[in-house]
């Protein structure tokens, strides 16, 4: 009887196990790499976009929740924000050109589903915001980074890729500025994706 109760405990603990493990292989996790494009990370100095992309088409200064940044806008859907106080990359942008011709890890690129964004980025916070749905990864040792992902409507399908430690909104800005340096309800620049976006309520999502 008691070599029967330790048969039946392997099993399940096998079971649990075998469980888990394909669990960690469904869902993946922001990985420190993937917040960068082609060589430009998230937080580098501001110089190397001359070096890896050359000269921008335009630029344009803007404020999102409270941080001074300028924008460079590249050929190719390729957008860039470094911030005005300490000219660091604070946002990368890729597009539908982009995408198609970059690859991210795990062969994330345009067109990619849910679920292989989940096998590479984990579970996801999700925004519905005029008609537009986007999915924010977090990156764990960092949340203030991550990665922000727009689905097409219909399809649900990658059709733009942002990696970004600007706010999200403004209930974001505060958590990460809370000597209540700014204040609610600022006009402000934003990103396509931010427009509206407090008014929303975050959901979690396996993906």
């Amino acid at each position: 009887m008691k070599k029967l109760y330790i048969f039946f405990s392997v099993l399940i603990l096998l079971f649990i196990f075998n469980s888990t493990a394909s669990m960690a292989e469904k869902l993946g996790s922001v990985e420190k790499n993937d917040l960068s494009f082609n060589g430009i990370s998230l937080g580098d100095d501001a110089s190397v976009l001359q070096e890896i992309l050359g000269e921008p088409m335009f630029d344009t200064e803007m404020t999102v929740f409270g941080v001074e940044v300028i924008r460079y806008t590249y050929p190719k859907d390729v957008t860039v924000c470094v911030t005005r106080k300490d000219n660091k990359v604070a946002d990368i942008l890729l597009g539908e050109r982009a995408l198609k011709k970059y690859t991210m890890r795990n062969n994330i690129r345009w067109g990619s589903m849910k679920a292989a964004l989940a096998k590479a980025y984990g579970k996801a916070e999700h925004e519905n915001v005029d008609g537009h749905i986007f999915y924010i990864y977090r990156y764990v040792l960092d949340t203030r980074q991550k990665i922000v992902i727009e689905l097409d409507y219909e399809n649900a399908y990658l059709i733009s890729w942002r990696a970004t430690s600007l706010p999200a909104n403004e209930n974001e800005a505060f958590e990460f500025r809370p000597d209540n340096s700014i204040e609610r309800g600022w006009d402000s620049d934003r990103f396509d994706f931010l427009d509206d976006v407090s008014k929303g309520e975050i959901q979690t999502d396996a993906g």
